[in-house]
């Protein structure tokens, strides 16, 4: 009876999940140029920081140097101080780097959109990166508590600048997808950051003959000027993976925050010599094919530092 019990009430939460509102969210990935004490202290860079981080459910923060370890944790309290409650929490990864120049990653998100499962420095490809990709597996929380929408793996990675480690390193990114596809069991994946994927650093030609550009599973989603200076470079970038482009509404774009924020270039450059670029995730078609769950991971936040991919 005890059994019938649990299933029923199991069968009535899955009825009253598939009945609930689907749930979208909007991703950023944002490199803050060099965030550290330093930026931290300028009069005003904050505030503009925390207006920009306050738009999105999930954002992936780049160029995080600080010795201390602190600052990133200080911008968390500030923009849920912004908020009047804990709305945001962070995943941080350890200080990166194979020179003495070394970064931190970060996920922020809002955790009544966002559940991040699992997290790891995707440590199995260390000799392949200035500073290996940061993995998380991500949930999209339903309207309604204690239901689910839909699971995505995020990528993230701050590409080394330089028209050979640029190749190679993004031609890398298809085996971290692989490997992190296989530890999760979980094909739709974003991946994302400053990929240094324009001007100087990457040609025409060398785009065409990326495998993650003549690979049929990744779908290039953005290809917009994200820097601060007057060139177009288009350096930023989304790549989907697994059917994820199926999910993403209307077109990613740059936020140009100087324009809505009334700023000169000088003054943007300040906080940045790159915008943030941004999408939307919607689950609102049902009956679209779904990747297989993650097993044994529900929960669970891995500590970075193990080499699980």
């Amino acid at each position: 009876m005890r059994l019938l019990s649990v299933l029923a009430a199991a069968a009535v939460l899955l009825a009253f999940c598939s009945l609930s509102r689907s749930k979208s969210i909007k991703v950023a990935a944002f490199n803050i140029q060099i965030f550290g004490q330093s930026k931290y202290r300028k009069p005003g860079v904050v505030p503009i920081l925390v207006k920009i981080v306050r738009r999105y459910d999930l954002v992936f923060i780049q160029e995080i140097r600080d010795k201390s370890e602190t600052v990133i944790f200080n911008f968390v309290r500030a923009v849920n101080s912004a908020e009047g409650r804990a709305a945001f929490a962070v995943h941080v990864s350890r200080r990166l780097g194979r020179t003495s120049s070394k970064e931190q990653y970060a996920y922020m998100y809002r955790t009544d959109a966002i559940r991040i499962d699992a997290v790891s420095v995707a440590n199995g490809f260390i000799n392949n990166f200035e500073r290996p990709p940061y993995v998380a597996l991500v949930t999209v929380l339903n309207q309604n508590r204690g239901c689910s929408s839909f699971s995505f793996l995020a990528i993230g990675a701050h590409i080394k600048p330089g028209r050979v480690h640029v190749v190679n390193e993004l031609n890398s990114m298809v085996k971290v997808y692989e490997a992190a596809q296989r530890h999760f069991r979980m094909d739709r994946a974003l991946l994302m950051g400053d990929f240094n994927a324009g001007c100087g650093y990457l040609s025409k030609t060398n785009y065409r003959h990326l495998k993650l550009t003549t690979d049929r599973r990744f779908k290039w989603l953005i290809n917009q000027d994200s820097t601060v200076a007057k060139s177009w470079c288009a350096y930023d970038r989304f790549v989907a993976a697994g059917g994820l482009e199926e999910y993403v509404s209307g077109r990613p774009s740059v936020y140009y925050f100087n324009t809505t924020m009334g700023l000169s270039r000088q003054q943007a450059k300040k906080v940045s010599d790159h915008f943030p670029i941004e999408l939307v995730l919607d689950d609102s078609l049902r009956n679209r094919k779904r990747s297989r769950p993650a097993v044994g991971n529900a929960g669970v936040t891995v500590a970075e530092g193990y080499a699980i991919i």
